[in-house]
């Protein structure tokens, strides 16, 4: 299914963050001909300035550390260039953190709008990203 909608995201041309632990982790499993093919088809998403403090809220909602950092990355991360990201659609297999996410979403969107009212462009404009599964997004048998 994964390789289904990596391969479909490819075809429609989207542009796909992975988390930059993420990226060094495949780097050690670069010798894997698929892992240096997926490696080249993705960018990595950096910390961008703001997401240890979104980072911290969203763990105050009972999210994992490891969720909250991928959900802050998502809101404030920041591509190669050093700018500021943010990405429309994160996609997970954790139904964990999806179902934590639907369950804080409208809290989410209240505390992230307060907190990005007192910052300075570009960060005013953050918004929480969509998340899903890849079930929600194959157009095949899934």
């Amino acid at each position: 299914m994964v390789l289904d909608l990596w391969r479909q995201l490819q075809a429609e041309g989207a542009r796909l963050f992975i988390p930059i632990g993420a990226a060094n982790i495949l780097q050690r499993f670069a010798h894997f001909i698929e892992v240096r093919a997926f490696l080249t088809t993705v960018e990595t998403l950096g910390s961008g300035r703001y997401l240890k403090r979104w980072g911290r809220r969203l763990h105050q909602h009972g999210f994992t550390r490891e969720d909250a950092l991928v959900l802050a990355l998502a809101t404030y991360g920041t591509d190669s260039e050093g700018n500021v990201r943010g990405v429309d659609v994160l996609i997970t297999l954790d139904r964990l953190f999806l179902n934590n996410f639907r369950n804080h979403r409208a809290k989410l969107r209240t505390r992230l709008s307060a907190m990005t009212r007192q910052l300075p462009m570009p960060y005013y404009h953050a918004t929480l990203p969509t998340l899903l599964h890849p079930e929600k997004l194959v157009s095949s048998k899934y």
